[in-house]
């Protein structure tokens, strides 16, 4: 979900379609490598986990490592998802707004 709001604020943000292509990947690797998509959020230090849980990523990888390596419940790792939720209510209103922007841009 969050991923659909950042395509739209990526979108309606960039000038051109290369611009696109080329933030793309760039802004994804970052945002998985700080939200403990390439190593366990479990091995990193306290403030290293505090700037993972800025990401959707740290949300999204902290519930589902609750999930496979704890066993826990779809209903214990419900503020995880409750944080994956507001991640994409807000990326799709900033996506809407700057879209409506672009619109008038031309």
């Amino acid at each position: 979900m969050p991923a659909a709001g950042a395509a739209m604020v990526v979108g309606s943000l960039a000038r051109t379609s290369e611009q696109v292509i080329a933030l793309g990947p760039g802004v994804g690797i970052v945002l998985a490598a700080l939200g403990g998509a390439l190593w366990p959020l479990d091995i990193v230090g306290g403030w290293l986990r505090q700037l993972a849980l800025a990401t959707p990523h740290g949300w999204a990888m902290d519930a589902f490592g609750d999930l496979v390596s704890r066993g826990a419940a779809v209903s214990e790792v419900a503020p995880a998802l409750a944080g994956l939720g507001a991640f994409a209510g807000v990326l799709l209103l900033v996506g809407v707004l700057a879209g409506r922007v672009a619109l008038r841009r031309g």
